[in-house]
């Protein structure tokens, strides 16, 4: 009996004390988030002198990582994961475009019309069109945020309605 009420206290102990998570939002909007375990990329400077460490406990005004401790407000600029198209993603689309017309126009001459493949001006300039137009979106495109005025970045725990449950996976049950 002894035994089992301990175990509980310490479940109980452990569920409460990972129920906090970094919340990054847009204009009001959540963007992304983070938990304990979760990899993390920062920096707390303006030059972009980005870390890539790994979130081992959140506290009210910290964020504790393997390798530094870190007071949530002096982070400048943090990586977050977008959802929908973003400038990165057409990026990445244009490339995979111009290299896909350009592999058809190759197998449409040499497989299906069974004839040597000779450079075709019009497909040529529009598949390195593509490529180039992605490879300068891909430059473009930013994958990090600056934390200011629309830009927010806060620790939120279970009571919140920010906050949403993390999901487990099966290895983790």
């Amino acid at each position: 009996m002894n035994k089992s009420f301990t175990l509980i206290l310490i479940l109980i102990s452990i569920s409460t004390f990972a129920q906090r998570q970094v919340v990054v939002m847009r204009k009001a909007r959540i963007v992304d988030r983070y938990n304990v375990g979760d990899p993390i990329r920062y920096s707390t400077s303006t030059p972009k002198k980005f870390v890539r460490d790994r979130i081992v406990e959140l506290t009210d005004t910290t964020i504790i990582t393997r390798k530094d401790t870190i007071l949530f407000y002096h982070i400048k600029l943090i990586e977050y994961k977008p959802t929908g198209l973003t400038v990165d993603k057409f990026g990445n689309d244009c490339i995979g475009a111009g290299i896909a017309l350009f592999l058809g126009d190759l197998i449409n001459v040499t497989v299906v019309q069974d004839q040597s493949y000779d450079f075709n001006r019009g497909v040529s300039i529009a598949a390195a069109s593509m490529v180039a137009t992605g490879i300068i979106l891909r430059i473009l495109g930013k994958d990090y945020m600056k934390i200011r005025m629309n830009n927010r970045l806060m620790i939120v725990d279970h009571t919140s309605p920010l906050y949403k449950k993390p999901f487990l996976s099966q290895s983790e049950f």
